[in-house]
């Protein structure tokens, strides 16, 4: 098979999860897609084997080798490939940045070779690298992030928006411990995946926000977030529906409708007193084109 001169792929990154934990043995979450992205293109070369840009992206390296082996029965010897990585996606906060890359690349790589390469392969594909999110869907989704597999999609979601703390620094989330549930954190979980997956049912974002909660909560004893508290008082007194959280990373977000900017507008002006050494910045989630996001280009963005 002659591979087309170049491909081009695409996939969104997170705002954290709503939900995350382990359910009935299986380790699960509800994504939160949000509207940044990573974007990568794959061209053919005259030079031999495989330059992937910026040589940082170690797994994007190691997932070139894996998909030449199992779309074509290549390896990176027998192609001349240059691979450029660009994204919008912070690296080691917990939003899905590496997914992200990986998606992309595999979208981009499909595309070059011609070869078809549906989503549930993706995803499959992904999670043999390291457990991952379910980028390919950018609507929530219920997904167990060990075995690759989408139990569910919420395909019209309620616009919401994410104010977002970040604590800084990273987390290796390849090598982070991750403790296993009590007793009552298992049903405290279960709880919040019920909630969640009515609010996304009936489109009740207090339900929404009453489940990232709890699932905040648990994850507290895990990925410790320092300003959790503050940002709940926060939430509390601006009509925030509730605080999420990246469950293996460095950041917390508040949740609100979009349309209540003055809501997130207070919620800015307190935190930038009470949360100083966080940087802060909105986040809207991304919803099916036909629902009409309201201007929010005076808030702080990324």
């Amino acid at each position: 098979m002659q591979p087309v001169e170049s491909g081009r792929g695409r996939a969104v990154g997170t705002c954290g999860e709503l939900v995350q934990g382990t359910v009935d043995g299986r380790e699960l979450m509800v994504t939160f897609p949000v509207d940044w992205y990573s974007d990568v293109v794959v061209r053919g070369s005259y030079l031999p084997g495989v330059r992937v840009w910026p040589r940082s992206k170690v797994k994007v390296r190691r997932m070139c080798d894996v998909l030449l082996d199992r779309l074509v029965g290549a390896s990176s010897a027998d192609v001349g490939l240059d691979v450029l990585v660009s994204s919008m996606i912070p690296e080691g906060r917990g939003h899905a940045s590496s997914s992200a890359d990986l998606t992309a690349l595999c979208r981009a790589m499909a595309q070059w070779l011609g070869v078809p390469l549906a989503d549930d392969d993706i995803m499959r594909l992904c999670c043999e690298l390291e457990p991952s999110d379910a980028v390919c869907r950018p609507v929530p989704t219920l997904f167990d992030f060990i075995r690759g597999e989408v139990l569910l999609c919420y395909d019209d979601p309620p616009p919401m928006a994410a104010l977002v703390l970040d604590e800084g620094g990273a987390v290796d989330t390849v090598t982070m411990r991750r403790l296993p549930c009590t007793e009552a954190e298992s049903e405290r979980l279960a709880l919040a995946f019920d909630l969640v997956d009515r609010g996304f049912r009936l489109g009740d974002l207090a339900l929404i926000g009453r489940a990232a909660m709890i699932s905040a909560e648990v994850n507290q004893r895990r990925v410790y977030k320092r300003n959790f508290e503050v940002a709940r008082d926060v939430a509390d007194a601006c009509g925030s529906y509730g605080v999420s959280v990246a469950h293996s990373g460095t950041t917390l977000a508040l949740l609100f409708d979009q349309h209540e900017v003055e809501g997130i507008r207070a919620a800015h002006a307190a935190l930038r007193t009470v949360a100083a050494d966080c940087e802060l910045f909105l986040l809207n989630a991304v919803v099916p084109t036909r629902r009409a996001a309201p201007d929010l280009t005076e808030l702080p963005t990324r």
